[in-house]
């Protein structure tokens, strides 16, 4: 199979992160339905664990190299988040410069976007009205639009312009960063709290982002995402910096870990169904996960 078949949602450049071995394998456990409870950890990769789909982001066109554009430019996203984690794994937060912060914000925002319920939710957008619909959201007029559909080269952008809406909503900087300060305010800032120090590790999950209101503070939209087995990142609203540094304070290292990893455990219930919810960690034994005393409420 083409590696630009098998398109990752939460890509192999940050699963490495939590790799345990040569052979690139991570441990593994699944969520059962029934009992919502996980399995017991098993050794997998990105080759078969519930963290691709063949074709995700394959666009509709006869162009082959247009046919496989949005994986490219998802691969542009992820290889300057492979550059940050290098530095940020050989260094401190301080070797990482403003611009590489908004990088970071990008590349955790996109994998709200990335999975296959997103991404087919866009790629059934396709009707006349939608298409319009999604045209204007970018501003744009009618009459562009008219003018645009006469174009037979533009057909293909016309066409995918759903789909590619999940990539354009990251990587647009102007719409973005307008996103941002609605969303978060304009003065939120982001954190990368380094919990090396704790007796847990940090868990993730195949729906890594967690974004929403009361994550940090009640009533205040925040953004959580785990980077590594011990480096966690967080985007705080504005509102809840005060209450943010006061957690800092009030909490140990080992507190936040155990809160951020029951967030993860927690995270299916705020995501589609439309993958086996697994989580992912550097280690097999719960017990350096969560504490004993929780563990039978969400593990085998």
């Amino acid at each position: 199979m083409s590696k630009k078949e098998k398109n990752h949602f939460v890509p192999k450049v940050y699963l490495k992160q939590w790799n345990i071995n040569s052979k690139e394998n991570f441990y593994c456990a699944e969520l059962k339905n029934k009992t919502n409870k996980y399995s017991k950890f098993k050794e997998k990769n990105t080759g078969n664990a519930e963290c691709y789909r063949n074709k995700l982001y394959w666009l509709d066109s006869d162009d082959p190299k247009y046919s496989i554009s949005l994986e490219n430019d998802f691969g542009k996203l992820e290889t300057k988040f492979g550059e940050i984690m290098q530095k940020l794994n050989k260094g401190s937060v301080s070797c990482l410069g403003h611009q590489n912060y908004f990088l970071l914000i990008q590349f955790a925002y996109s994998l709200k976007t990335r999975p296959p319920g997103s991404i087919n939710e866009q790629r059934s957008n396709n009707s006349e009205l939608d298409v319009k619909a999604n045209f204007l959201r970018y501003g744009y007029s009618l009459s562009e639009y008219e003018d645009t559909i006469k174009l037979g080269n533009k057909e293909d952008e016309i066409k995918n312009i759903g789909i590619r809406s999940v990539l354009e909503c990251v990587t647009n900087v102007r719409n973005f960063t307008k996103y941002l300060k609605e969303t978060f305010g304009l003065g939120s800032k982001l954190y990368i709290l380094d919990t090396a120090q704790s007796k847990y590790k940090l868990l993730t999950s195949n729906y890594p982002i967690m974004i929403g209101k009361g994550l940090i503070t009640q009533g205040n939209c925040d953004l959580i995402l785990p980077l590594t087995p011990s480096k966690v990142l967080f985007l705080v609203n504005s509102e809840s910096l005060n209450d943010f540094q006061d957690i800092l304070k009030s909490n140990t290292i080992s507190d936040f870990v155990i809160n951020i990893n029951l967030m993860v455990l927690n995270n299916y219930k705020h995501n589609l169904s439309d993958t086996n919810y697994q989580i992912y960690s550097s280690t097999n034994s719960t017990t350096e996960i969560i504490p004993n005393n929780l563990i039978t409420a969400y593990f085998y």
